[in-house]
């Protein structure tokens, strides 16, 4: 039996970015296993799924701009969207289920056992799905304001994109806020309106931090999971090289070639599903931050409420 002891982490404690980004891998090696084990559960399945489609999504022939683009393009590019956001709803609430539990409950994440996690992943699961929602309403709203002004400036003024390239930045910059209404969400037991305004305002009062470890994190992972992409790209290529008459790549078509496609899509999926984590364990510890810096809030005074657990 292993001997190591790693110092207990907790939620809400001011933090520098060096402590941020110690502390979300810190945790991430103490529980690599049992999260592995429960996102082999849950999303290696749809990484499976996903894996049919992506050769017709990643096809060459295909031409994006077109204005009359295949019926099998859009039902593969159709389906593999849906099952990657539900891919990450379950990733959200797998990863925040064990945050809850860690934080909140003394159980060891040790020895969990799908039986026992459920319940808490059920709960993470219905309440990311709703955040999302709500989330993604939020930013349609704010698209469909800023095309009508578009058109309205287009029209009148006659041209837009002078103008609309300053509106555009300052809609992404207000958009990077929304990284931690799903931690605050996922952490507390609020409802759905305060969890979003609330979440919003810690992270445009920390929005500095927020781009920083967001971004750090987010280098990190894409350079692994590019790593893991290499296969697939370069199938990819030798694809668009044979479609268009550079080489001759009979081996292509063959059952071997195709299994070995299947398998380096699989892997691709599954290990980009489960690096996402790796950026929600970092908005955690970013809002933990960020509610004691604002709200004063210390894990004492919230451990009360998660005594059901």
């Amino acid at each position: 039996m292993s001997t190591r002891t790693f110092r207990r982490i907790e939620l809400y404690r001011m933090r520098t970015f060096n402590d941020k980004f110690s502390d979300t891998f810190s945790w991430l090696r103490e529980h690599w296993k049992p999260l592995l084990i429960f996102m082999t559960y849950f999303l290696l399945p749809l990484a499976i799924v996903n894996a049919f489609f992506m050769p017709d999504v990643l096809s060459p022939n295909i031409d994006v701009y077109s204005d009359e683009l295949p019926v099998s393009f859009l039902t593969s590019a159709g389906c593999y969207l849906l099952f990657t956001f539900v891919a990450q709803l379950l990733c959200y609430s797998i990863t925040y289920a064990m945050l809850r539990m860690y934080f909140f409950a003394p159980a060891s994440l040790e020895t969990l056992s799908v039986h026992t996690f459920w319940p808490e992943m059920r709960y993470c699961l219905w309440r990311a799905f709703k955040i999302s929602l709500l989330v993604f309403g939020v930013v349609l709203l704010a698209m469909g304001l800023y095309i009508g002004l578009a058109i309205l400036i287009g029209a009148t003024l006659g041209f837009v994109v002078i103008l609309m390239v300053p509106v555009l930045f300052l809609l992404i910059v207000a958009a990077l806020p929304l990284m931690l209404v799903m931690p605050r969400t996922l952490l507390t037991d609020d409802d759905m309106i305060p969890s979003f305004t609330n979440g919003y305002r810690l992270g445009w009062n920390t929005l500095g931090g927020v781009i920083l470890i967001a971004l750090t994190i987010t280098i990190i992972t894409n350079i692994i999971t590019s790593v893991c992409g290499i296969p697939v790209m370069i199938i990819s290529m030798l694809k668009g090289f044979n479609n268009a008459g550079i080489g001759d790549f009979e081996f292509l078509h063959s059952p071997v070639f195709i299994f070995v496609e299947f398998l380096c899509n699989i892997l691709y999926g599954f290990v980009t599903f489960c690096f996402s984590a790796v950026l929600h364990v970092a908005m955690a510890f970013q809002y933990g931050h960020a509610a004691e810096k604002i709200d004063g809030i210390t894990s004492a005074q919230n451990l009360k409420s998660f005594e059901s657990l």
